[in-house]
């Protein structure tokens, strides 16, 4: 029971996401939404199947109001979408291999919009190190059977650059924990691949530690 109004309520909020990412609603719709679904479940707080009807309701209307001041909040770099530019900034994920290029999510300086960064794979490169990318800025484009621009605007990344050129220019900047923690993955899945076979190792990594890159080698 406690595992399906968690998943309930999970999935509202994806879904006012979506919503949102395709029908324009209003701040104040919203916020009486909100204002109206809190009271609700104040005073029927006792009649569980009323309060976790307005808990899904209002993970829906949180997840559409944050969709909504994605889209429509101050963004520096919306004038040079479709345009080639130079950024600097860091890295701000676990780069991610795959086939014959790298991905990563970059944090480019003076902005708070992240960019989903694609290259080349085989460039020593990883996270918290800061570099300087170059290419064409881009949003995101979805299709019917998947909403890609909201799946990257739960991280905050409003852009993507494909084929880009990258520029290392330091290391280490980045979380020191997470730094840790990444450094100790990587550890465990150089030790993997010493102990199994392909496609063994990539299945076992897969499963242990959500790393897919090597599933399909």
């Amino acid at each position: 029971m406690e595992d399906s109004v968690f998943f309930g309520v999970a999935g509202a909020f994806f879904a006012g996401i979506f919503f949102r990412s395709y029908i324009e609603i209003s701040v104040t719709l919203l916020a009486a939404f909100i204002g109206a679904l809190i009271v609700a479940a104040i005073f029927f707080r006792s009649r569980r199947p009323v309060f976790v009807g307005c808990a899904v309701g209002l993970s829906f209307c949180f997840g559409s109001l944050r969709t909504h001041v994605a889209l429509s909040g101050a963004h520096s770099l919306d004038p040079s979408v479709g345009a080639s530019i130079s950024l600097d900034g860091s890295i701000c994920s676990d780069p991610k291999t795959a086939g014959f290029s790298t991905s990563f999510c970059f944090s480019p300086k003076g902005s708070s919009d992240r960019i989903m960064v694609r290259i080349s794979r085989g460039r020593n490169i990883f996270f918290g190190d800061d570099v300087g990318i170059t290419g064409v800025l881009e949003f995101p484009k979805s299709d019917p059977s998947f909403d890609y621009r909201s799946y990257l605007l739960k991280d905050d990344v409003r852009y993507v650059m494909q084929k880009a050129k990258v520029l290392k220019s330091g290391t280490n900047s980045g979380n020191p924990i997470v730094t840790t923690f990444l450094n100790m993955k990587h550890v465990i899945l150089r030790q993997i691949d010493v102990l199994l076979e392909k496609p063994y190792a990539g299945i076992l990594e897969g499963m242990l530690l959500g790393d897919r890159s090597a599933i399909s080698a």
